[in-house]
């Protein structure tokens, strides 16, 4: 870099060359005390100049520090984050062979086996549901033709299982729903719609109870109360009484 002081005299030289040489100035400024004037004029006009670049000069300057520091704080962040990312690609690397390993070590273990436990459970899925003619092995879709046999099926099942019952089917349907380690059983009961429901039939069932047993009990006060009379006739009139006002309920 060349040195500051070094510049400034160089520009004077040159302006007063370009001074001298020019002959309409030498001959308006001559010499003496006026061309020296006129040259410290120019001498301040280059000083000025220099001055002008040196500050632009030094902003330039700090302009690129700033960039180079702002470059190298981005590159010490890109080294840091390449360098976790490798870490953490290593490590997930690790894990994916030692569960490769685990998977070829315990499929060596079974020899085969499951492949046979896969076939066994997709023959109890075949034999549970009675889709014997569909193989799911691959997935399983089902046409509307199918779907409609298949509906079919469930109506004449459906007939079968409630055969002369004018409402609902007693006979259990049972199943074992296991959820997460809770295994549950459940009951499907078949009913023909708009029929008498369970529900309702017991519902009717234990209004008939009450009201026999409400019945007995006034049979049994009535005899409390009259305890000591005797006569056919009144226990007869006492308890037709009694089972007339349960009938007229």
């Amino acid at each position: 870099m060349t040195d500051p002081a070094t510049e400034a005299t160089e520009l004077r030289e040159r302006l007063a060359r370009a001074l001298a040489g020019h002959a309409g100035s030498r001959a308006f400024l001559a010499s003496g005390r006026v061309w020296d004037h006129h040259r410290a004029v120019w001498h301040d006009l280059a000083d000025a100049i220099l001055a002008a670049r040196d500050t632009e000069m030094e902003q330039l300057r700090a302009d690129c520090q700033k960039w180079a520091d702002l470059a190298a704080a981005a590159e010490r962040t890109r080294q840091l984050h390449k360098h976790d990312a490798d870490r953490y690609e290593a490590e997930l690397r690790a894990r994916a062979e030692t569960a490769e390993a685990e998977r070829d070590q315990l499929l060596a273990e079974l020899d085969g086996r499951d492949e046979e436990a896969r076939e066994r459970w997709i023959q109890k899925q075949l034999d549970e549901t009675g889709l014997k003619s569909m193989d799911f092995r691959d997935g399983m879709s089902m046409d509307i033709e199918p779907a409609r046999d298949m509906v079919a099926q469930w109506v004449g099942a459906a007939r079968a299982m409630l055969g002369d019952a004018p409402n609902y089917s007693e006979t259990p349907v049972e199943m074992t729903v296991k959820v997460g380690e809770s295994p549950e059983r459940f009951a499907f009961v078949l009913q023909r719609v708009g029929k008498l429901t369970p529900h309702q039939a017991r519902q009717q069932a234990e209004a008939r109870a009450e009201r026999a047993e409400a019945a007995i009990t006034r049979v049994r006060a009535v005899v409390a109360d009259m305890h000591g009379i005797t006569g056919a006739r009144f226990w007869a009139d006492a308890l037709d009484t009694a089972l007339d006002q349960e009938t007229d309920r």
